[in-house]
């Protein structure tokens, strides 16, 4: 292989182009996290543009090379668990379904001192939502107060929340 990485040396011998190497990297990423796709999530993870036609074509030729399946319009790699799906769907309506909850949260976490910005991260961010899964922030705070203002939220939790952290998990700062 050289000095070639795994994906370029695949790349040249199986003679896939540009955007079926787009196509494959991003759908790989989900597919760690059991995740299959949608078209326009796929458009939306990929690099190279591409027209919707286009990339409808690349899918289909992937299919026919026998690297991708699909199924109830997803997208995954051959040899992918097809049930994905179904747990993806029940997933997105969780999501859907505890998102609002997540935003008022968002706004009472903004109103505490020292609080710049607040972002939803981890699973529902991207969407999902299972009966495992919580609420994860990411909390920004004016510069070097990143210390006292988690120490606010975290007594809030414990104090209020009587330190639930389904939804009102407060992980990931950083001051600007």
């Amino acid at each position: 292989m050289g000095n070639r990485s795994p994906l370029e040396y695949f790349t040249e011998k199986a003679s896939i182009t540009l955007l079926q190497k787009d196509v494959l990297c991003a759908i790989a990423y989900f597919d760690v996290f059991s995740y299959p796709l949608k078209i326009s999530e796929i458009a939306e993870s990929i690099k190279s543009p591409s027209d919707p036609a286009e990339l409808i074509n690349c899918l289909v030729s992937l299919i026919n090379r026998g690297l991708l399946e699909t199924k109830d319009n997803f997208y995954y790699l051959k040899g992918s668990v097809a049930e994905n799906i179904e747990k993806r769907k029940i997933g997105n309506a969780g999501a859907e379904k505890v998102f609002p909850r997540a935003l008022r949260s968002a706004k009472l976490i903004s109103r505490f001192p020292f609080v710049e910005g607040v972002c939803i991260s981890g699973s529902l961010s991207k969407n999902y939502f299972d009966k495992d899964a919580d609420v994860d922030f990411f909390i920004i705070t004016k510069s070097g107060r990143l210390w006292i203002c988690r120490t606010f939220l975290i007594a809030f939790k414990k104090i209020f929340l009587f330190n639930s952290k389904k939804y009102f998990c407060v992980n990931y700062f950083v001051d600007i």
